[in-house]
């Protein structure tokens, strides 16, 4: 090997800082070899084992970059092997994407992992191929496989992980799905769930399928809250697009015989989730138990009689659109408001747990029900036996409280349940200055339906804790 090519060879390890290769079905690392002397061991174990929970979502052929302060790692996936690079951040992440093709590729060649006996050491003398590798480190790979390229951070990698164990719990919760698709809008998988040993049969006409659906997803108008269902072969397909800044589709698959429409409105709480888990907003991860015993009560909660440690409390929080009920419920329940406005996609839930005493604690299960015009029809699931219900109007459009009466109505017709505490809440007091007309008129309103009238404020968070307090204290006495 001459000059030139040595001083290149040093060039190219000098931007790589390690390697490793991991067997896919059992994650076990085969290969590891660190060529940057003062490499963080214990930064690189945490990589290696975000990349580890990452594996089982990787398909075959798919090259994944994802982006540190300042560190990149490289993926690349075969049949049965994941390789993972680590380089510097300013380095060229495509050349090294397809390096860790080829050196994925050529490990499968050389060694026979269908025979493999568990003994690592053979896969030492894979350091000579290496120095080959990198010495063709500027070589191109097919144009085909840079279409496999995804970019992610760090903080979707994070996500990747809590949407996939959200799926996998949605799975659980609902023994009437087969599965769970999320695409992004090109039709590549993001994630997926399946019921065991159904993956091929459950997939393939779904993706087959895919083209389709975004035709006809682009001829509805545009609007957060666009849904398609239809049959194929002996399966049902529900598809629901998600809307924000990354978009995507939800695709819930039941065999032809499952009345989809159970499920449905369930899916929507799981649906609001993986959006805002997408759009990288907080979210709770918790779900209410799936009631499919009862067609017209999807949520099952706790027997409050059957215990007199735990008090499960379902509370709704309905009103129209953009009057501030995710933000109002966010501040006190995640401690924080989410980025822009996005809206709920069906209903959005929240479990708080609460610790009155030493032997009495409190479940407050929150549902904020969406204010679009489109998901009028599926609220009537969410309405089954409340403790309370809070509707919101914004001070700052008037129109809003002459809404608040179709919701009160709406709310009285589909609960039926005499003993519910009603609260009104007028928010963005911040954005008026003089209110006490539309002050008066919201307490004629209060009066009217009997409810609690507050005012808060979700920009600054004003009343939004004594809102709740007071919540908590009326039902726990009432």
């Amino acid at each position: 090997m001459n000059c030139h090519l040595n001083k290149y060879i040093e060039s190219v390890i000098d931007m790589l800082n390690s390697i490793t290769i991991i067997r896919k079905n059992s994650g076990v690392w085969l290969f590891t070899k660190n060529y940057e002397i003062e490499f963080d061991s214990t930064l690189f174990s945490g990589f290696l084992t975000a990349v580890q929970n990452f594996v089982e979502s990787l398909k075959i052929g798919k090259l994944t970059n994802f982006i540190t302060n300042d560190k990149q790692i490289i993926l690349a996936s075969t049949k049965r092997i994941v390789v993972s690079l680590i380089i510097d951040l300013n380095d060229d992440a495509d050349t090294w994407m397809e390096s860790a093709f080829i050196i994925a590729e050529e490990f499968e060649n050389k060694y026979n992992l269908d025979r493999w006996s568990g003994d690592i050491s053979k896969f030492k003398d894979f350091s000579d191929n290496l120095k080959d590798i990198l010495d063709r480190n500027d070589e191109k790979l097919p144009s085909k496989n840079k279409k496999r390229n995804y970019k992610y951070s760090v903080k979707d990698l994070s996500n990747n992980i809590i949407l996939n164990n959200l799926l996998r719990n949605f799975i659980k919760k609902v023994p009437l799905l087969l599965g769970i698709l999320i695409l992004d809008l090109k039709g590549n998988i993001i994630a997926q769930q399946t019921v065991i040993n159904r993956d091929k049969k459950i997939l393939t006409p779904v993706m087959c399928e895919v083209e389709r659906i975004k035709k006809i997803l682009k001829s509805f108008p545009k609007n957060p809250f666009r849904k398609v269902e239809f049959n194929v072969k002996d399966l049902q397909i529900f598809y629901l697009e998600l809307s924000g800044e990354n978009p995507a589709l939800f695709i819930l698959i039941t065999d032809s015989s499952t009345y989809i429409e159970r499920i449905i409105p369930y899916s929507y709480i799981i649906a609001d989730k993986v959006s805002l888990i997408l759009n990288n907003e907080k979210i709770s991860t918790e779900l209410p138990e799936f009631n499919y015993e009862h067609p017209s009560d999807i949520i099952k909660l706790r027997d409050n009689k059957q215990s007199n440690e735990i008090k499960n409390l379902k509370i709704l929080i309905i009103g129209p659109k953009r009057v501030g009920k995710s933000t109002f419920k966010d501040i006190y329940f995640i401690g924080g408001k989410n980025n822009g406005y996005h809206p709920t996609i069906g209903v959005s839930y929240i479990l708080q747990k609460i610790k009155i005493s030493q032997d009495k604690k409190l479940n407050l299960h929150l549902f904020d029900i969406s204010g679009l015009k489109n998901f009028k029809k599926s609220r009537k699931y969410y309405f089954k036996n409340p403790d309370a219900i809070i509707c919101l109007f914004d001070y700052s459009r008037i129109e809003t409280l002459d809404e608040v009466h179709n919701w009160i109505e709406e709310a009285k017709y589909y609960c039926k349940v005499p003993d519910i505490s009603y609260f009104l809440i007028g928010n963005k007091l911040d954005l008026v200055q003089d209110r006490e007309l539309l002050k008066d008129k919201a307490q004629s309103v209060a009066n009217k339906y009997d409810c609690l009238f507050y005012e808060v404020s979700s920009l600054t968070g004003e009343g939004i804790d004594e809102v709740f307090t007071q919540l908590v204290s009326y039902l726990l006495h009432y």
